[in-house]
């Protein structure tokens, strides 16, 4: 009998070490996981963002002539299929530099860097960073560049799913209170697109932006890499993804005039993406 006892005991404890060992294996794999609690107050955040830019809509905006939707800075564009687009067309010799992320601490000194050099430019903005700086987004139009969304929070909007329409409507409502429309540019977060979120912009009337030329401005791979990259790989029609927000932005604000230069000694003419593109207007 003591040694069946001795022998159920061990059992027992070779049992309890492995449902341990599967607990802890549970557990860790649920730590890669967000908080589902946090997932809730970044959502009640997001919302209590949106209602606040609805409210905060002025007539400032609308009484500003340089805020006046034209075809150049897309705040009345109409879409046009196909709804996914990588770049303009080949001729006339035009290309489009964009900017993702913003707006950001940066943003300002690109905004100057291309006053300087009278080069219009389009920005992409993720919604959750508009609060505190509405002024820059007017300062984009103003200045005769483009804006567009960025989504909220720059999480993927693949799934097309309710968080993708909240995040879609959140972005547009703040991009409206800001400078007091909003257009049908939309970059994907990550260039992350496939049917299901084509099919939902298609029916929201938006344009879903990629691009051709990526310098991988984001690595910071230091000024003369991002600037040998966009101007080996530039082409006619081509729509350059750079950054002026999500981190340290010294090397691509640094990259900029020399970009420029470099494409206006090639020949080609900067222009906005839904310039680029032939979008027309709209009343929307």
């Amino acid at each position: 009998m003591r040694r069946v006892a001795i022998a159920l005991l061990a059992l027992l404890a070779v049992a309890g070490g492995v449902l341990l060992v599967a607990s802890g294996g549970d557990e860790a794999g649920r730590g890669d996981d967000r908080d589902p609690r946090q997932e809730r107050a970044d959502a009640r955040t997001a919302d209590r963002a949106g209602r606040k830019a609805r409210r905060t809509r002025t007539r400032v905006h609308r009484d500003d002539p340089r805020l006046r939707p034209t075809q150049g800075n897309g705040l009345a564009c109409r879409a046009a299929p196909p709804v996914m687009r990588r770049r303009g067309p080949r001729s006339p010799k035009r290309i489009a530099l964009t900017f993702d992320d913003g707006p950001s601490p940066y943003t300002k000194a690109f905004l100057r860097v291309l006053r300087r050099h009278r080069a219009p430019a389009t920005f992409f903005v993720l919604g959750r960073q508009i609060a505190g700086r509405e002024a820059v987004l007017r300062g984009i139009i103003r200045e005769g560049h483009a804006l567009g969304s960025h989504g909220w929070s720059h999480r993927s909007l693949a799934p097309a799913d309710a968080d993708t329409r909240r995040e879609l409507r959140w972005t547009r409502d703040a991009i409206r209170a800001s400078v007091g429309r909003s257009g049908c540019l939309m970059r994907p977060p990550g260039g992350d697109i496939g049917g299901r979120l084509r099919t939902l912009l298609r029916k929201r009337g938006e344009q879903a932006i990629l691009w051709r030329i990526d310098p991988q401005d984001w690595r910071r791979p230091g000024s003369p890499t991002i600037v040998r990259d966009v101007l080996a790989h530039a082409f006619p029609g081509a729509i350059v993804v750079l950054h002026d927000g999500g981190g340290d932005r010294t090397q691509t604000l640094k990259a900029l005039p020399t970009i420029i230069r470099g494409l206006r000694e090639r020949r080609y003419r900067l222009v906005t993406v839904p310039t680029l593109l032939g979008l027309e207007r709209t009343d929307r």
